[in-house]
This record gives C-alpha cells, sequence and structure tokens, in this order.
C-alpha cells in the first residue's frame, strides 16, 4: 500500500479528502461504517467472525480489509468463484 504523505494532498488541493481517507478504524467508527451497534461489531470481534486486530486493549480495523471481507459475504452466494478475486485485484491495482 503506497503511503499519500500530507504534502501530498496540498499539492493537489485535496486535503480535506485525507481528513476523510481512514484506513485503521476504531470499534465505534467501524460500526458507524457498516451502520451497526458497536455491540454488534464487538460481538462479530469476539467470535472471531470480523477480521481485527487488537491493539492494547483496543481493537482496530483496517478498511480494506473489511471491504474485502464484506464483498466475500455478499459474493457468497454467486455461482462465480472467481468473483471475489477479481475484486482483490482490482482493490490491489487501485492501490498503486
Amino acid at each position: 500500500m503506497k503511503a499519500v504523505l500530507p504534502s501530498e494532498f496540498e499539492k493537489k488541493g485535496d486535503f480535506d479528502k485525507m481528513k476523510q481517507t481512514k484506513e485503521i478504524m476504531s470499534l465505534k467508527e467501524l460500526a458507524e461504517y457498516m451502520g451497526l451497534s458497536v455491540a454488534t461489531i464487538y460481538r462479530g470481534v469476539e467470535k472471531r467472525q470480523i477480521p481485527a486486530a487488537k491493539v492494547g486493549k483496543q481493537w482496530r480495523f483496517h478498511k480494506d480489509t473489511i471491504d474485502l471481507w464484506l464483498a466475500g459475504k455478499m459474493t457468497a452466494g454467486f455461482s462465480d468463484p472467481g468473483y471475489l478475486q477479481e475484486l482483490q485485484i482490482k482493490a490491489r491495482l487501485a492501490e498503486k
């Protein structure tokens, strides 16, 4: 993943975009992002159903990982097994 420096955003005039782009989310931020309660997210994490990393006593979530995980959940019923792989490739290409 390519890091974007604040100076790059300033040059492009997209400083506000940098504020909106959050790669790592807290439990509360993920709940808001997914439109679920904090308790629902916490239960999913505790049951190891949602990909997460524990940092100290707090859970953290990588947005790209969550997006791919959700795409896998949404495409689970599709007959095309290559669809998720295609999404993953597109996500990697978008990072470059």
